[in-house]
């Protein structure tokens, strides 16, 4: 399907979400709808995969009663995007699988199944694997620490016999270490005794890690934890230097510092100077980039829409297939 009516047909979609709280319960076939959606997320463009979970995450609160069965039938392709290659993907993939657990905790049980599922799934890239980890600890809210974690932390026990790599080993542990820290000790320890011997036995290989005792987890302060982890997996991307092909990668991580306003600020002050001057051969490099571009100025509020004007000025064309990520 052509990518700038999937986008316009979203957006109605949206409007009208945001118009009629009611629209759900009334949609009749929500069956066929959530099957589009099962589509989308599979498809080959990230920015349509994006599109449909953005647009999940602001109606999720729409879908009442039927929220648990609507995310559980797209659950196995929205943890698959946690492991995305694109931080705009994985991001919004974290805040709608939060959202949805701040709604319906219980829900944690089944979204571990299916994590640790593909976790476990020897068909899975390493790399993906790698991400996927990375963004557990986001999962972590305050909502669902009462909740019974035993299943996650099998699988992550799991994981670690199943590789050699002591560096994927040594991730697990510290991940291993956080879920302590957010359980409490004496509940993580409870579930780790309860494990077969030779899960025990690989978490006492890395007991001086798993147990740090100096390990502090404030689930109120897990934004500034997204950010640095966002920040450290951007860095090992192939754009180390560069992000959106011309906005060097530190002023790019100013724009996402969501627990400093004169942080972002100058960030966009940055982008802005980048923006004036940008030559020919740089709009080659930032056209391919625009997407990914605007979602993240649209997450920041101070001199955002001056940014913007300035983008849609100098790049005149090449704008039209984005216009719904601004308006």
């Amino acid at each position: 399907f052509n990518k700038l009516q999937f986008f316009q047909t979203l957006n109605r979609l949206s409007a009208i979400a945001k118009r009629d709280p009611q629209w759900f319960p009334k949609f009749v076939k929500k069956g066929d709808l959530f099957k589009q959606f099962d589509r989308l997320l599979v498809d080959d463009r990230w920015e349509v995969q994006h599109q449909c979970i953005k647009f999940l995450l602001d109606a999720i609160p729409t879908f009442g009663n039927n929220v648990e069965w609507c995310v559980s039938y797209l659950l196995p392709r929205l943890i698959m995007k946690l492991g995305s290659s694109k931080i705009t993907v994985r991001r919004v993939t974290n805040q709608m699988l939060t959202t949805y657990l701040r709604l319906q905790p219980d829900a944690v049980n089944i979204v571990q199944r299916i994590l640790v599922n593909f976790l476990l799934n020897r068909d899975n890239e390493p790399i993906v694997i790698d991400e996927v980890l990375n963004e557990i600890t986001n999962l972590l809210i305050p909502e669902c620490r009462t909740q019974n974690w035993t299943i996650l932390i099998d699988g992550l026990t799991k994981l670690m016999l199943l590789t050699s790599e002591m560096k994927l080993q040594e991730k697990i542990a510290h991940l291993l270490t956080n879920i302590n820290a957010y359980l409490r000790a004496q509940r993580f320890e409870e579930i780790i005794s309860s494990l077969p011997n030779a899960q025990k036995v690989i978490c006492e290989k890395y007991r001086s890690i798993i147990f740090e005792k100096n390990t502090k987890f404030d689930v109120e302060t897990m934004k500034s934890t997204t950010n640095s982890s966002q920040i450290t997996n951007e860095a090992t991307t192939t754009e180390k230097k560069y992000r959106f092909g011309i906005v060097p990668t530190m002023v790019s991580n100013m724009l996402i510092n969501d627990a400093e306003a004169a942080t972002r600020i100058a960030g966009l002050e940055q982008t802005k100077a980048i923006i004036e001057e940008i030559s020919a051969e740089d709009i080659r490099k930032f056209v391919p980039h625009l997407h990914s571009y605007f979602v993240t100025l649209g997450n920041v509020v101070v001199l955002c829409l001056d940014v913007v004007r300035l983008t849609i000025e100098r790049l005149n064309g090449h704008i039209a297939v984005h216009e719904q990520v601004l308006f």
